[in-house]
């Protein structure tokens, strides 16, 4: 089957959404009797950094500026004008679509996403999960963004979801018939291995997240001295380019800056915990790569992380709504504490990479595209 692969590249392309694209490319390239063309939307780069400068807003909680160039409807405008031109050029029999970008009428389409823009403003407006998130949108932007999604889902023949919840919302906020919505959730982008050395000789938690605080990592900083009080473990951080707190890093505390998903592995391999107690996810594929490694997981009970965490039993959840470094605390004590509780996230490791893999997904989604389009019974 010719699948059409519609992504808008960052360059390098690995920095797309986290790997996330790169990695279901590869594996739907890897798929037999699947040919799968690449649909790169890319526009002029003078053109894209001018689209770039005019989007341009100051962000608060980034103490700097950014861009939003994402939610411009010239850039979707000119995004879609390219991917149209190359569809017609290759003729897919189906498309895959990374973001939310019309393609042909007519030409089957799935989306593969995990936020619906009309969540987003929900979270937003939140005085918990809002306070955190680091870039704002004009309500105007919003507004409009939201409009032009509905469109897109409206004119898609599916849609993947990373996640249940991410399916909830677009039912809920857009009306999306169920038939539509598959949720294939993601893979695993840090590669499980067993041949890696130790990276460090002490015992220590692992924390993985560039967004520090909407992630919960401030959080995390003020729970660990509870810790240290009971369990004598380092607190290993992944993510920030630099230190996140004014004065010197704390004793135990280890920063490894933005790193890449290979220098990961050997720290999910050898961490005794992973806690990144998020205040929103629309997936977390940082918990997954962990459950990958057997290493239990503590996240909060909101958003998409209670489908990835069992409270008990490969990890816990924090209250929703806490905001607590004692709560945080107890919960790593007790985690840290418990042998049943790593013997079992190590027993279903080899279940989760099986799930959890890009090569699962890609089958998932192929197998739908022909059912649907009847090449299958």
């Amino acid at each position: 089957m010719r699948i059409g692969f519609a992504c808008e590249w960052s360059r390098p392309r690995g920095k797309t959404w986290s790997h996330i694209p790169s990695s279901l490319f590869d594996a739907l390239q890897r798929l037999p009797d699947t040919d799968v063309l690449d649909i790169s939307g890319q526009i002029p780069s003078l053109i894209l950094k001018a689209l770039k400068l005019a989007s341009i807003r100051y962000q608060p909680n980034l103490r700097s500026f950014s861009t939003q160039v994402m939610f411009s409807a010239l850039h979707s405008l000119l995004v879609e004008r390219t991917m149209m031109k190359e569809i017609a050029k290759k003729k897919p029999e189906a498309v895959i679509s990374i973001f939310d970008y019309l393609t042909e009428p007519g030409l089957p389409q799935y989306i593969y996403y995990d936020l619906c823009v009309a969540e987003l403003r929900r979270v937003l407006a939140d005085p918990l999960q809002g306070r955190y998130e680091r870039v704002r949108y004009a309500p105007r932007v919003l507004g409009r963004r939201e409009r032009y999604q509905r469109g897109v889902y409206e004119n898609a023949a599916g849609l993947f979801a990373m996640s249940e919840y991410a399916a909830l919302t677009a039912r809920e906020y857009y009306g999306v018939d169920p038939k539509k919505i598959h949720v294939v959730h993601a893979g695993c982008n840090v590669v499980a291995s067993a041949n890696t050395e130790r990276p460090m000789k002490r015992d220590f938690i692992l924390f993985v997240g560039r967004d520090f605080r909407r992630k919960g990592g401030e959080l995390l900083l003020d729970a660990f001295e509870h810790v240290r009080a009971h369990h004598d473990v380092d607190l290993v951080i992944a993510g920030p380019a630099r230190w996140v707190r004014p004065g010197q890093i704390p004793a135990g505390v280890h920063l490894l800056g933005n790193t890449t998903p290979a220098s990961l592995q050997p720290y999910f391999q050898h961490a005794r915990l992973f806690v990144m107690p998020s205040y929103f996810e629309a997936f977390g594929i940082a918990f997954v790569e962990a459950l990958c490694y057997g290493i239990p997981v503590i996240a909060r009970n909101s958003c998409a992380m209670p489908e990835i965490v069992t409270h008990g039993a490969n990890g816990f959840l924090l209250n929703a709504d806490s905001e607590s470094p004692r709560e945080l605390a107890d919960l790593v004590n007790t985690a840290l504490a418990s042998k049943g509780m790593k013997e079992l996230a190590e027993q279903q490791s080899a279940k989760a990479r099986e799930y959890y893999s890009w090569d699962r997904v890609a089958r998932d989604m192929v197998r739908i595209i022909e059912r649907e389009r009847g090449r299958t019974p």
